[in-house]
């Protein structure tokens, strides 16, 4: 799973990277960053805690790739963050009843996004190599945070909740 994980990863970085968002706007950079963010965690893999020999995980010997991974992953969450809090959230003379709902989950999505990876980061700071091993909880919640973007977005190109 982690694998394919990592293949969702990179076609989203992809397409991020090429979408060029409204003229003259910030969601160029935005998802820009985002895409450069995620092609780095999924080119960058951290040291993993258990046996990887069923798995395809590519390490350089004389660089700590896990800090290039960890920037990497900081960048691309929080661009998504920004881009459903900041980006999906502005406002128009007079929203309408729908389009404050919308930005109600954006922001919720946003948050959620934020939570996801302070969580990750927690965990691996407290939990045992077993645990993070056995249970995939980190994977978990980077599914989590990239399904939330994924909520926002298809919401945001009117998918759901349109006026």
């Amino acid at each position: 799973v982690g694998n394919v994980f990592v293949g969702i990863l990179t076609t989203i970085s992809i397409l991020l990277i090429i979408y060029k968002g409204y003229l003259n706007s910030r969601d160029f950079l935005i998802t820009t960053l985002a895409g450069a963010g995620g092609i780095g965690v999924a080119m960058f893999p951290t040291t993993p805690p258990c046996d990887t020999t069923r798995c395809i995980v590519v390490q350089l010997e004389a660089l700590d790739v896990s800090t290039i991974h960890y920037l990497s992953a900081l960048l691309m969450f929080g661009s998504l963050a920004v881009m459903c809090m900041v980006q999906f959230t502005k406002k128009a003379a007079a929203p309408t009843k729908a389009k404050l709902k919308r930005n109600k989950l954006y922001i919720a999505n946003g948050i959620l996004i934020i939570v996801s990876i302070l969580s990750i980061f927690l965990i691996q700071q407290l939990a045992s190599d077993v645990f993070l091993c056995e249970s995939s909880i980190v994977l978990y919640l980077e599914w989590f945070a990239l399904i939330n973007f994924g909520c926002s977005w298809m919401v945001k190109g009117g998918l759901f909740l349109t006026d």
